[in-house]
């Protein structure tokens, strides 16, 4: 699979993308002399059908990362283009800071045809290395758990931190929900219940990642 690296930050980090052989993109950040590993499974469910939640099941998981996805570099952005001129085209535009060491990640879509309500399982989810962290943060609450006695997942609207020893991650996109072995961004999603084009390259989800302590909020979902 071919790779492609952006600069980031003012201290020689850099960012490496690949799609992989699973559908997914391998995401590795190297920052401060750590290297992070991310893998996001962004996707998208096509079944066509109205606002009942519990219709899910019956969805069918369109994969925003392919061998068909087109890839696109320019200057520090890089974006990735999933399904061109099909019923749902999925765009993903990472743009990767030269100041800090972060990026940030906007997903938009065009529809062609039929209206899709299906904003409500829109996921925004990088996987992450297990025991890569030791401690999850919840700003808002001013809260910590160690990650290892997690028994159910902790949310935070805005922006949750990942901590461990010289490893640092403060991942921020409307409500921000941590597993153990993943994060989910822009979870706000559920709360739209029009057709997926509310979310056009005017109106992106917006998800935003760093490697040090900076501020990365984002008033988007």
């Amino acid at each position: 699979m071919k790779t492609f690296e952006l600069p980031m930050g003012k201290n020689g980090g850099h960012v490496r993308f690949e799609i992989t052989e699973g559908q997914r993109l391998h995401l590795q950040a190297a920052a401060s002399g750590e290297v992070y590993d991310l893998t996001f499974s962004d996707c998208i469910y096509t079944n066509r059908y109205t606002h009942d939640p519990f219709m899910y099941k019956n969805s069918v998981c369109a994969n925003a990362y392919t061998d068909e996805t087109e890839v696109t570099v320019t200057g520090n952005q890089i974006l990735f283009t999933t399904g061109k001129n099909a019923s749902i085209t999925q765009h993903n535009l990472f743009t990767v800071s030269q100041e800090y060491d972060a990026f940030e990640l906007q997903t938009y879509f065009t529809v062609n045809g039929d209206k899709i309500y299906d904003c409500a399982f829109i996921s925004g989810r990088a996987d992450v290395e297990k025991g890569f962290f030791d401690r999850v943060y919840l700003p808002s609450k001013n809260g910590a758990f160690d990650i290892d006695t997690l028994t159910s997942p902790v949310s935070e609207p805005g922006t949750l931190v990942l901590k461990g020893k010289n490893r640092y991650l403060k991942a921020s996109g409307g409500l921000v929900e941590f597993n153990g072995g993943f994060i989910d961004t822009h979870s706000f999603s559920v709360k739209h219940i029009d057709d997926l084009s509310y979310y056009g390259k005017a109106n992106p989800l917006v998800s935003r990642f760093a490697f040090e302590d900076v501020e990365i909020s984002t008033d988007k979902a």
